[in-house]
């Protein structure tokens, strides 16, 4: 098979549609595309689903609008000691 540019630039000889600007054949630029959109909807999925995973279920959303989570405090300061005392 002969290979063919993808979106071969200017020229007034491309026309719309014209099979011959394409790069490779239209049933593996397809399955590409499937398999890009079935990644780009697993990625949404998972960050939805790790977005949730927070002490509650829209902790870490919550966090995310003014840019900082409230944090518990450790001893009297919530700095840890140091440690070579």
């Amino acid at each position: 098979m002969r290979s063919i540019p993808f979106l071969r630039s200017g020229g007034d000889d491309v026309k719309q549609g014209d099979l011959n600007t394409l790069l490779i054949e239209p049933e593996k630029a397809i399955d590409v595309h499937t398999v890009v959109a079935f990644l780009t909807i697993a990625f949404v999925i998972v960050h939805i689903y790790m977005a949730t995973m927070g002490e509650t279920v829209f902790g870490y959303i919550m966090a995310m609008i003014p840019g900082r989570e409230e944090m518990e405090q450790q001893g009297c300061s919530g700095v840890p000691p140091l440690p070579f005392g």
